[in-house]
């Protein structure tokens, strides 16, 4: 049904050929509708795979249109839906942070090293905790009572 109207599946059907009027293209709406709530009921899941579905047609209409504002907004709705956005557990961002660092090898040791200065005491074995907010430019400073390095300022 992808949306449409009663008078647009109508005109559809005239198209095609079909000997249908507007009450027998209600009908199929409303019979369309019960036993999609019906499926609904007895599998949850379904619901969930439609609305991917539909989020999936919605999208190649918009690329199609070349409506990528729209697009965008549809990607990241399904992306919700499928959980990519998942937040993880602090102790998650741990484990990620600390196979992160191991892959840099040196470069991961040493950033390991400035954690506690510049990150808020940020310790790899506890819950990470990162804010380096733009509002706050002192989070990019050197500890109390260091000076900066001249060649950095």
């Amino acid at each position: 049904m992808e949306g449409h109207t009663t008078v647009e599946m109508l005109k559809k059907a005239e198209g095609l050929g079909w000997e249908v009027g507007y009450r027998g293209v209600g009908n199929y709406v409303t019979k369309a509708n019960r036993l999609l709530a019906q499926d609904q009921a007895r599998n949850p899941t379904r619901a969930l795979d439609r609305h991917k579905a539909q989020r999936r047609m919605l999208y190649a209409k918009c690329v199609d249109m070349g409506d990528w504002r729209t697009a965008h907004a549809i990607l990241k709705d399904l992306g919700e839906l499928e959980g990519v956005y998942r937040k993880e557990s602090p102790e998650d961002q741990a484990v990620h942070m600390e196979a992160f660092l191991a892959a840099l090898g040196e470069q991961g040791a040493i950033v390991r090293s400035l954690l506690p200065q510049y990150a808020g005491g940020l310790t790899i074995n506890g819950p990470v905790q990162i804010n380096l907010d733009p509002g706050k430019p002192e989070a990019l400073l050197p500890p109390p009572g260091e000076e900066p390095d001249a060649s950095t300022s």
